[in-house]
């Protein structure tokens, strides 16, 4: 005989109907936006030299990236916004010599010099990459735009993200013929500023004009309320 049985049910049995007695809750999910004018840009731009020794392209790279680093400053770019990001030295070969079944041959080297840039003045970008190309500038890796403090846009969608969970909260609970009771947690998962790319490549000709567009921040909350039966 399983003495133990009749108080194993009896377990069960009370914990079930704890259960049925605990209050359901309807868990949401909201999602809040907001957009703004960007007030800063972020340009990534450099030169590349080339020559036959390693050290004329070097030395040639340091002069070109000097005159843009001054053309920047000219323009109004504040010494503390200007920073080197890449430095890179690599050989040239004529890949022709492998059809005879030789070896590359060495014609030089090249030398690249990255340099972000964070430009106050959205407006007058364009004007800027122009002055910069105008400087020697052959290389443009990105701009992207954004804001020099996004945390008063960041509260804005957080209250958007806060109000979208209520109303379909509510929209949930009128469906399902129930009443919300207290909120019970409320949860922050993710969000963020979203920059704005922009180009991604030099061309030859003149700089294009550039839109810095808007920048927009997301939020997202998941929120939980205790429901009852209308009765």
């Amino acid at each position: 005989m399983n003495l133990h049985r009749p108080a194993a049910l009896c377990a069960v049995l009370i914990l079930a109907a704890s259960a049925a007695l605990a209050d359901p809750v309807l868990t949401v999910r909201g999602e809040g936006y907001a957009s703004a004018a960007p007030d800063q840009a972020t340009v990534r731009i450099g030169v590349e030299t080339r020559a036959a020794q390693a050290a004329e392209a070097l030395s040639a790279n340091s002069e070109a990236a000097g005159a843009l680093i001054a053309a920047a400053i000219e323009r109004g770019v504040e010494r503390a916004d200007i920073q080197t990001s890449g430095l890179s030295l690599r050989p040239l070969y004529d890949n022709r010599s492998n059809r005879d079944g030789e070896a590359p041959t060495l014609t030089g080297f090249a030398v690249s010099n990255e340099v972000v840039l964070r430009l106050t003045d959205v407006a007058g970008v364009g004007e800027t990459l122009g002055v910069l190309v105008g400087a020697g500038a052959n290389r443009l890796n990105g701009i992207s735009f954004g804001l020099a403090d996004d945390q008063r846009l960041m509260d804005m969608a957080r209250r958007a993200a806060v109000a979208d969970a209520q109303r379909k909260a509510l929209l949930y609970a009128e469906a399902a013929g129930v009443n919300l009771g207290e909120l019970v947690s409320i949860d922050e998962e993710g969000g963020g500023v979203t920059p704005r790319p922009m180009m991604r490549a030099m061309a030859e000709s003149a700089v294009p004009p550039v839109e810095a567009g808007e920048t927009t921040v997301s939020a997202s909350v998941r929120m939980a309320w205790m429901i009852r039966r209308e009765e």
